[in-house]
């Protein structure tokens, strides 16, 4: 093979992985591989010794589909705002546990290993706003009222010290709890943290859960709370208002 038809190749994949791996008219990069620069190397130390492995190639376009579909639930500038990167693997591990997602300063990162073993695109779609969320807490945090969110908790409940040691002790289930619903939680993990609790809510709104607006209505501490996360959103941006998450509950 001659060099300059070498060189065409070259840059011809050069094209074809940036294309792949971008979504230009959100201006937000979406990844698939995993190497050395994937984590913050703060990630890759002793104690949380970040792993991961590449996306399969089979799971690349419906990955893509997802993403756009959870970014088109946000105005562009909004996302240029807060959003760089969206990463998607098949397997992450961080303190020798899995994780099927977590975020950066501005960097969200998904797992995906399979409609079949339980990464749906509902599932997938939900994640990703329960860790954009979490960007979003950080990023506007000055207008957020923690006080007043935590007195909205039943008096006989405390956050836990972090999600980190709710997962290590297998206590990291996300199903609607009725008990908890009374208590002013959605569910176990959401009593975790402060955060993990607004991440809860947040991606309820975004994509709604069956049962969710059913919670809303029916305890006064989850409707409470679903109030003042409202109100946060739509001080960002006028447009995240009620009628908007109930629209979207309805699509």
């Amino acid at each position: 093979m001659n060099k300059l038809l070498l060189s065409f190749l070259i840059f011809s994949l050069s094209l074809y992985s940036q294309e792949k791996n971008t979504i230009s008219e959100f201006g937000v990069k979406i990844e698939f591989q995993f190497d050395n620069n994937t984590f913050p190397n703060s990630w890759l130390n002793d104690e949380i010794n970040g792993t991961a492995k590449s996306l399969d190639s089979s799971e690349i376009e419906r990955s893509k589909k997802i993403i756009l579909k959870a970014l088109n639930k946000y105005p562009k500038d909004f996302l240029l705002e807060n959003l760089k990167k969206v990463i998607i693997l098949k397997k992450m591990e961080f303190y020798g546990q899995p994780y099927g997602g977590t975020n950066s300063t501005s960097t969200i990162y998904l797992c995906n290993d399979g409609d079949k073993n339980g990464y749906t695109d509902f599932w997938m779609e939900q994640k990703f706003h329960h860790e954009f969320s979490s960007i979003i807490f950080r990023n506007y945090s000055y207008t957020f009222d923690k006080k007043k969110w935590t007195s909205y908790n039943h008096s006989k409940i405390e956050y836990g010290i972090s999600g980190v040691d709710v997962i290590k002790n297998g206590k990291a289930s996300t199903s609607f709890d009725m008990e908890l619903n009374k208590k002013g939680f959605l569910y176990l993990y959401a009593t975790s943290s402060i955060e993990e609790d607004f991440n809860s809510f947040a991606e309820n709104l975004f994509l709604s859960s069956q049962g969710f607006w059913e919670a809303v209505n029916s305890n006064k501490r989850i409707k409470k709370k679903t109030n003042q996360i409202i109100d946060f959103y739509s001080k960002i941006r006028n447009s995240f208002n009620k009628e908007y998450f109930k629209r979207l509950s309805k699509d």
